[in-house]
């Protein structure tokens, strides 16, 4: 009986050890996607997914937006970012932020370095021709990267705090305003700026956009991001939850 209980026992351990393992592979490979559509004027300019992978060296995120619908195609278009884990060129661990932005006059492609929220190298193909200027070594520049920044945001339940982003040509400050908090729903102001270098779609050059994100609000109080608007200008445009 001694003998067939530590057998028994000993079976159930190995049990449990590779269920665990089991369990933890999947969450290593444990992934969020979240697609949202484009809308300005009540038109549907494209979509743009946000997805996250959690694997064993590190996290994996994707942003990619398709725009096939503006108007008379002026701004279509494909941006494709990748944030992943890399090495820096001293050799030590490091985030890289790819992107390849395609549109029907040019295709570029943008890579920089993250360390700890520093920017530790940037390199753009064909070269930005007004981007601000870099002096890394002598003037560290602290900041974060543009598909980082929409998973913090997207993975908020309270209105988030203030940003510093990089995308290899310019540096942006997205700062809280207010908030208003509504019967199942959390609405949090927000004010995108361009702090260095050129301001967006030229040749409207904006420079400072406002944020409006908004959360629902579930049935155990967890609130979740469902909308996007962004005010510049003469244009209104929204990020509506699909999924």
């Amino acid at each position: 009986m001694g003998h067939n209980h530590m057998m028994s026992r000993l079976t159930h351990v190995i049990l449990t050890i590779q269920t665990l393992t089991m369990l933890s592979h999947a969450q290593a490979v444990m992934a969020e996607t979240q697609l949202f559509d484009v809308h300005m004027m009540g038109r549907t300019l494209g979509q743009v997914t946000y997805s996250r992978t959690q694997k064993d060296h590190g996290l994996h995120s994707t942003l990619t937006a398709r725009l096939n619908n503006t108007p008379m195609g002026v701004f279509d278009g494909v941006f494709i970012g990748v944030r992943q884990p890399s090495t820096g060129p001293d050799g030590r661990q490091a985030y890289e932020y790819r992107v390849s932005n395609v549109s029907p006059k040019r295709t570029r492609k943008v890579s920089v370095l993250f360390r700890n929220e520093r920017v530790v190298q940037t390199r753009v193909t064909p070269p930005y021709k007004n981007a601000m200027a870099l002096d890394l070594e002598n003037a560290p520049l602290i900041a974060t990267d543009m598909i980082d920044a929409f998973g913090a945001v997207s993975a908020q339940t309270q209105c988030p705090g203030s940003l510093r982003i990089y995308d290899g040509r310019r540096l942006i400050r997205v700062s809280p305003k207010s908030s208003i908090v509504q019967s199942k729903q959390l609405t949090c102001l927000m004010t995108y700026k361009v702090i260095k270098g050129p301001g967006h779609l030229h040749p409207f050059n904006f420079r400072s956009v406002g944020v409006s994100l908004t959360y629902k609000t579930d049935a155990l109080g967890r609130n979740a991001l469902d909308q996007i608007d962004l005010n510049a200008g003469v244009f209104n445009i929204s990020l509506l939850q699909n999924n």
